[in-house]
């Protein structure tokens, strides 16, 4: 199955979807393309490096940047909404 496309995202740190979260450069994450994300299971035996701790990564094409948050973080941080799909509906990453 082939599901290649563009996904533009914007990423919020309220549930209101007012204030736009920042990535690992300090820009906001506003209609941000996608490079990839990736989600990595936590370790079973924990030995605190970050690699171990398992989350979510997602890389925009346009710098590099990144938002990351671990499976050791509160379960809801971020919210989200993707461009083009309309209405849009603000989703809490879970």
């Amino acid at each position: 199955m082939d599901a290649s496309g563009h996904l533009y995202i914007n990423i919020y740190t309220d549930q209101a979807g007012t204030s736009p979260a920042l990535d690992t450069l300090g820009a906001p994450i506003q209609h941000r393309l996608v490079k990839y994300v990736m989600y990595t299971y936590s370790s079973a035996e924990y030995t605190g490096s970050q690699s171990d701790k398992g989350g979510l990564r997602i890389v925009f094409m346009d710098n590099n940047a990144r938002l990351e948050f671990f499976n050791t973080e509160p379960i809801v941080l971020y919210w989200y909404t993707i461009d083009g799909i309309n209405p849009q509906v603000l989703q809490a990453f879970t």
